[in-house]
């Protein structure tokens, strides 16, 4: 994501004697805050995506692999393909994976929102009012001209934007059936909102978050499964030289 591949940028540029490892299952870079418009056909993959082997500088090692675990003590990561890589620093930037539920289709990468691109929906039901459900939603009404109901679990959509934010926000969702303190769960096969069965020919789910696995191997992650770091994102019980950073990381005040 965004913290590990600035932070290993900025450091192939800072520190050119240094050895640098990447660690990343994918083969592009995404940039999710616009997947919305490659899904709605207003721009190409191009727009939103860069290939690692064509962003990384030649002093760059890129593992193509997930980190499975990670040993603190001995700043080792073992892979997902059997391989343990150690350092004498490591900066933590695995972010938070989606909710995937069965019989939806997600919407954190390219190939979610290729999905949604090739989809020949006439009605679509997306689930969650945060950013990206908003975005979607808004863009599958006024682009794609599809009929769509935007479900959210709360009171109000955008719940930790401002309320000048959520106004412009309601105002793109003219044309979307809003569906406020909404429980969506799925029985026999449809999707339900609030005990109906919904209208939708395709349902999107972007609400949730949730830590990676590796989480699990790490000293004492907040209850909602991330890394309390200080002020300079360094890990808390840590040796020196183990950092977090983006959504994995808990700094002060958030922990």
């Amino acid at each position: 994501g965004f913290g590990g591949l600035y932070t290993t940028l900025r450091l192939a540029s800072s520190c050119p004697w240094a050895r640098i490892a990447l660690v990343e299952p994918r083969d592009a870079f995404c940039f999710s805050p616009l997947l919305y418009e490659y899904a709605t056909g207003l721009v190409e993959a191009s727009a939103v995506s860069a290939r690692y082997e064509e962003v990384l500088p030649a002093s760059v090692r890129w593992y193509r692999a997930a980190a499975r675990g990670v040993d603190v003590a001995a700043k080792a990561v073992e892979l997902d393909d059997g391989r343990t890589l150690d350092a004498r620093s490591l900066a933590l930037c695995a972010g938070r994976e989606p909710v995937r539920v069965d019989g939806a289709l997600s919407f954190a990468t390219l190939d979610d929102a290729r999905a949604v691109r090739e989809a020949t929906w006439d009605s679509a039901l997306v689930v969650g009012g945060g950013y990206v459900g908003v975005e979607l939603a808004a863009h599958l009404s006024r682009v794609r001209g599809a009929r769509v109901t935007l479900a959210q679990r709360g009171p109000t959509i955008l719940p930790k934007a401002s309320a000048a934010s959520r106004d412009r926000a309601l105002a793109a969702l003219a044309d979307v059936d809003l569906r406020l303190n909404a429980r969506v769960e799925r029985r026999d096969g449809s999707f339900e909102i609030d005990g109906r069965v919904a209208d939708a020919d395709g349902v999107v789910w972007t609400a949730g978050r949730r830590p990676p696995a590796l989480v699990a191997t790490m000293p004492h992650p907040t209850p909602d499964g991330r890394l309390r770091v200080d002020a300079a994102l360094r890990l808390r019980a840590a040796p020196r030289g183990v950092f977090a950073a983006g959504d994995l990381a808990a700094p002060p005040g958030k922990q």
